[in-house]
């Protein structure tokens, strides 16, 4: 995709929807002040900046070296940051000529955008001006304009791991915060086997885990999307940790924290208009809520006077076992 054509998807109307900016913004001083606390950051580029959300909060974090890149020609009362300090390319393109390095590259929500054969490329391109680069990209099934490259995590680790980049996972300590869905869903700190060490206190991880966020869920189940939900299900890797070799407890102990913050549950029933979210075992199944689906669940519920009282939350018939029909259960 061209330049110009670029720029007719992501003007300020985008932007606008995307509420100027605001919520990367807010996220990006959180998350910064996190990072600084193992870091010392002096400069920073912003690749796929929009309008400089994470630069004004570098600014005001006293990083005066910034720089960010990207498609847009949006007028300057519209950017949160002087001009001078974005400049215009093709991201599916663009190549750092000059060498130069800053301390962290950031790139956010921004390869779900750019065409798949750009994808490897991409990724040589950030890690050419950094050793750390903060990078988060959607993944399948997650809502937003023009998403025609959307990945699991492990799709770009893959990418990042060839360079010798070491993938570390804080996002546990983010979903408790308020932190934007998509980075709290997304974000993952790539840096170099040569410096890994200063960021120690963070999960190392050889496979990030996959998993969505409460926020986009509730989309889907919002606009009844069974489908979709069922994708979702199907694609929750988050019990695939129990495959890891190697892992500590800590590592563990924090993830089933996640689980928790992310209302994570082995088992329950919801209902939620006319569907049904049934979870076993952490995952999801959906059924519409009908009379037939009822009675296949009621079935399996072994007080009686349970299964009446679920039945009746449905306004199904009364408990029809007749004495010649064992539940399985009971057999």
């Amino acid at each position: 995709m061209n330049l110009k054509e670029l720029q007719k998807i992501y003007d300020e109307k985008f932007w606008e929807n995307n509420d100027n900016g605001n919520s990367s913004y807010q996220s990006s001083k959180i998350i910064l002040k996190m990072l600084l606390k193992y870091y010392d950051i002096k400069s920073i580029i912003d690749i796929g900046c929009g309008i400089g959300a994470w630069l004004k909060s570098a600014m005001e974090f006293g990083i005066d070296d910034i720089m960010g890149i990207d498609c847009n020609e949006i007028s300057e009362e519209k950017l949160l940051v002087p001009r001078k300090y974005i400049k215009i390319d093709n991201l599916e393109t663009h190549k750092n000529i000059y060498l130069k390095k800053y301390d962290i590259a950031v790139s956010l929500e921004v390869a779900e955008h750019l065409s798949p054969e750009y994808s490897e490329n991409f990724i040589k391109m950030l890690t050419s001006y950094s050793d750390i680069v903060l990078f988060s990209a959607a993944i399948p099934n997650q809502i937003g304009t023009n998403h025609i490259n959307c990945q699991k995590p492990e799709f770009w680790f893959k990418y990042f791991d060839q360079l010798e980049y070491k993938c570390f996972d804080f996002r546990y300590e983010l979903m408790s915060l308020n932190i934007s869905p998509a980075y709290s869903q997304n974000i993952l700190l790539y840096v170099h086997k040569n410096i890994a060490n200063k960021f120690n206190n963070f999960l190392y991880t050889e496979k990030p885990v996959f998993f969505y966020h409460p926020f986009f869920v509730q989309f889907i189940i919002d606009n009844n999307d069974v489908f979709n939900l069922e994708i979702i299900r199907l694609n929750n890797y988050i019990l695939e940790l129990n495959n890891k070799k190697n892992d500590t407890f800590d590592t563990y102990e924090k993830y089933f924290n996640l689980l928790t913050i992310l209302n994570f549950t082995l088992f329950g029933i919801k209902n939620i208009k006319k569907y049904l979210i049934i979870t076993i075992l952490g995952l999801k199944i959906t059924l519409k809520i009908n009379e037939e689906n009822i009675d296949k669940i009621a079935w399996w519920i072994p007080v009686k006077r349970w299964r009446e009282s679920f039945r009746a939350k449905f306004k199904v018939r009364p408990d029809q076992t007749r004495p010649d029909q064992t539940r399985p259960d009971q057999t």
